[in-house]
Order: C-alpha cells, then sequence, then structure tokens
C-alpha cells in the first residue's frame, strides 16, 4: 500500500452544472417576481394613503376656515 490512492472526486458533467444554474436561475426568477409583485402592491398602497391624506387635510383646512 505504498501507492495508495484515494478515491478520486466525482465530476459534474458540464450538463448537469447547466442543468443545476437554470434550476438556480428558475428560482432566483420566482424570487424576484414575488418580489416585484409585493413592491407594486406597496407602492399602489403608499399612492392610496397619501391620496387619502391630502383629501382628509384638505376637507379638515376648509372646515376650520369656515
Amino acid at each position: 500500500m505504498a501507492f495508495y490512492r484515494p478515491h478520486p472526486r466525482q465530476r459534474k458533467m458540464p450538463q448537469e452544472h447547466i442543468v443545476d444554474l437554470e434550476d438556480d436561475n428558475m428560482h432566483l426568477r420566482s424570487a424576484l417576481e414575488t418580489e416585484v409583485k409585493s413592491s407594486s402592491q406597496y407602492t399602489r398602497r403608499i399612492r392610496e394613503l397619501e391620496r387619502d391624506y391630502i383629501r382628509s387635510s384638505g376637507s379638515n383646512s376648509n372646515s376650520v376656515s369656515n
């Protein structure tokens, strides 16, 4: 056993790397789509709240001046 060799590592074939990368890409795209949807919903909600605030501020200032 003077020339003992450890078991060689099994290397992935390029095709396997491509499949792994495509799988990672799919998961990342899905996560990105979820974030974009959430961001759009938050943006719409903020605009809605700003409009409501402006309306309520405008109606309060009119009633105070009368």
